[in-house]
């Protein structure tokens, strides 16, 4: 019976665990051996070339344990090897040793270095905005097949994802919004809005906070908007008039109260604009930064080409409630 096959190395290691000299283009690597790049990183070390010169890596790789079939004991495989515990516990540690410290360097050096990729941005959802989500995603599993849109995509679904709406929605870029009923529908970043020069499709779910921990879609709304239709709900205000106030808003050296008194005034500014979307900025201590905008639903349903309203939309059901408490409970 051949005992090399019992410890763990290749048939060509003679009984004290010496590999004979081979040529590069003969050797064949035994089962477990050491990659040559570890070997190369490592031959430095005194203790490696102690452990390691002239024996099986299957034994060093094993760490603290030959190779060996259910029931043979440590100690008579050890014999037969002639590896002492000394020699294969110091082995396996340097061994695991380098290969923590070796995944630690792969997850440091990248930002110690400032290499890291961009993390993209979560979508924070608690649970009294938990009914946006549940309802936009709806509309993506009904219609579009569970699309999900980038993050810093310009529009939920892109038109080259809508084949499922009938006409005249299809083949339009989507936007899904959800509102409370009575409250004006949110559009969200304004210089992306106002930069919006194509027919596109608004489905927006109107809901209701039946009981306190549950919020209920009442209605669902499907619009067409034309271009011309959308660039009259912005009057005299133009993309540059925004982006001023963007850049000024986004300007985080300027303190707090500097850039709300700068806003405030160029909301007095544009006060005359006939803008029927209302500019909405953010500007805390806390960081946010931000110029949105909003739309009463009579002005939109009042803009849109064709409109399709009810309890379903395209005869499917939105499976209620959604737990949800109310805002600041």
């Amino acid at each position: 019976m051949n005992t090399d096959c019992l410890l763990g190395r290749s048939p060509s290691i003679n009984s004290v665990g010496q590999r004979p000299t081979k040529t590069l283009q003969s050797h064949k690597p035994c089962k477990g051996e050491i990659p040559a790049s570890i070997d190369f990183a490592l031959s430095g070390l005194a203790v490696w070339e102690e452990c390691y010169e002239g024996r099986c890596p299957s034994l060093l790789i094993e760490g603290l344990r030959p190779i060996a079939p259910a029931g043979h004991s440590r100690n008579l495989m050890e014999k037969r090897g002639s590896v002492d515990r000394k020699t294969v516990f110091t082995c396996g540690f340097f061994a695991r040793c380098f290969a923590l410290l070796s995944l630690l360097l792969l997850a440091f050096l990248p930002v110690a270095f400032g290499t890291q990729p961009e993390p993209t941005p979560a979508k924070k959802t608690s649970e009294v905005q938990r009914h946006g989500v549940d309802f936009e995603q709806w509309v993506r599993e009904e219609f579009f097949n569970g699309y999900e849109a980038p993050y810093t995509s310009k529009w939920d679904i892109p038109a080259s994802v809508n084949h499922a709406l009938p006409k005249p929605y299809r083949g339009l870029p989507v936007s899904v919004k959800c509102a409370k009923i009575g409250r004006p529908i949110d559009l969200a970043d304004a210089l992306r809005q106002r930069s919006i020069d194509e027919p596109f499709v608004i489905i927006i779910g109107l809901w209701n906070q039946r009981t306190p921990a549950e919020k209920w879609i009442e209605e669902i709304i499907c619009l067409r908007i034309e271009p011309s239709a959308w660039k009259a709900l912005w009057g005299s205000l133009t993309h540059d008039d925004i982006v001023v106030l963007d850049t000024a808003i986004k300007e985080r050296t300027r303190p707090v109260a500097e850039v709300r008194a700068f806003a405030a005034q160029w909301k007095r500014d544009h006060r005359g604009a006939g803008n029927t979307i209302a500019i909405n900025y953010k500007i805390d201590a806390k960081g946010q930064r931000r110029v949105q905008c909003s739309l009463p639903l009579d002005a939109l349903l009042a803009a849109a080409s064709t409109v399709e309203r009810g309890d379903m939309l395209f005869k499917r059901t939105f499976p209620n409630p959604i737990i949800s408490t109310p805002r600041g409970s």
